[in-house]
């Protein structure tokens, strides 16, 4: 039992540590962090880069483009646009493409346990919204997601609280959400069907909303 112990204890503290290593992720104003409104036309977002990823390693035909465009509704400006097509090619899974946006963190990954919700504005097609983290590696690269997204011909304020609006997929062994909210890499908006399928999402005003945090008060009756 006592070596149990203190392999528990030393388990724990590796965690810590490793936990320690990523810097938290901090509000620019008030409980605000605006990841990207896309005004300045690039693919650079507060954070780190926007970038594609697509099946073609695995024997996948499917593509996906994605660039800053000027939205057709004033309110918007300029937002991130996604146009996608699948096709599984010799893939033995579905298609999926996705763009995501990765964090430019010394060690690679922020704490975003801080975060109590990811916003962001969409028009467009259905999708999902996914969690990315290093320790996915270890449970078969599965990663909490949220539901999906449906489509919507008009702009819709999109709102996913972080430690209950994301969920495990039903294969894999799960690895807590704390777990994954201490080390995360990046966002993805993550789409798959069947061959054939084709779509274009955009998005716009990407934040998260911080946790609030309360000064003790003290009163003398």
């Amino acid at each position: 039992m006592k070596t149990l112990t203190q392999l528990s204890i030393i388990a724990l503290g590796l965690a810590a540590t490793v936990y320690a290593a990523n810097p938290v992720l901090e509000a620019q104003e008030g409980n605000t962090l605006l990841i990207d409104n896309f005004e300045d036309g690039d693919l650079t977002s507060e954070l780190g880069p926007w970038v594609s990823e697509n099946d073609n390693g695995d024997g996948g035909k499917s593509t996906i483009e994605t660039k800053v465009v000027a939205s057709e509704d004033e309110d918007h400006g300029k937002v991130l646009q996604m146009d996608y097509s699948l096709d599984e090619g010799t893939l033995s899974y579905d298609p999926q493409v996705m763009t995501l946006v990765t964090f430019d963190a010394e060690t690679g990954s922020y704490d975003v346990s801080n975060c109590q919700q990811l916003e962001y504005d969409y028009k467009g097609a259905s999708h999902k919204v996914r969690l990315l983290s290093p320790l996915n590696k270890t449970a078969g690269y599965n990663f909490y997601q949220s539901n999906q997204m449906d489509e919507s011909s008009e702009w819709t304020h999109q709102v996913v609280d972080l430690e209950t609006g994301f969920k495990w997929p039903w294969w894999g062994t799960e690895i807590p959400i704390k777990d994954i909210l201490g080390s995360v890499y990046g966002f993805d908006w993550f789409f798959t069907g069947s061959t054939g399928d084709e779509g274009s999402l955009q998005i716009d005003n990407v934040t998260c909303k911080m946790k609030q945090t309360y000064e003790k008060q003290t009163y003398e009756i």
